[in-house]
């Protein structure tokens, strides 16, 4: 699992073990350096919960081949500007709603640092207390500007900074330049 995600060695059989526990409901938070890959991850993650196929890497089930496109049952938010009121009331009127394809939803909240305090405060109760098949994943470079309240409600995985040669396996595998340049 995970084997396009290079890196983090240490975390991966922690969070494999979110795919394959039959209970696939929870409030997790992925917080670290910028660019390391916690949003990758979390893609990842959510891609492998709503696969109903076989789950692998190269899964082609309807669930899989739709994920990244416009999967019904994932939902991301907050990837390019600050996380308002309607951001949250989006990310609540998805999570009321039943799954279309998948066992289950999965919405990532990106940037959750960047929440406004009326949006992360309107989030509460749903990262609380998740419907059942429901998985949020937080996404952060600063977890400490996070509301502690939001902040207690979820499991927390530090992401560490990338070895010299991870990052030259990113550029040297994912962005096609040739070793000796990496």
């Amino acid at each position: 699992m995970f084997t396009s995600i290079i890196g983090h060695e240490f975390i991966k059989p922690r969070l494999s073990s979110l795919v394959k526990k039959g209970n696939k409901t929870g409030t997790y938070l992925f917080f670290g350096p910028p660019s390391v890959g916690k949003r990758t991850m979390a893609f990842d993650i959510a891609r492998h919960i709503l696969c109903v196929g076989e789950s692998g890497d190269d899964c082609s089930c309807r669930s899989c081949k739709r994920f990244g496109k416009d999967h019904p049952d994932f939902l991301c938010i907050g990837q390019n500007e600050k996380i308002k009121v309607s951001d949250a009331d989006t990310l609540l009127e998805f999570a009321e709603s039943m799954p279309f394809i998948s066992d289950g939803k999965v919405a990532v909240i990106d940037n959750a640092d960047d929440a406004t305090w009326e949006a992360s405060n309107r989030l509460l109760k749903t990262l609380e207390e998740p419907r059942p098949g429901f998985s949020f994943f937080l996404v952060s470079s600063d977890a400490g500007k996070i509301l502690p309240t939001v902040r207690s409600r979820c499991i927390e995985y530090v992401f560490e900074t990338l070895s010299q040669q991870d990052v030259i396996n990113i550029i040297w595998k994912k962005m096609g330049f040739d070793l000796p340049q990496a």
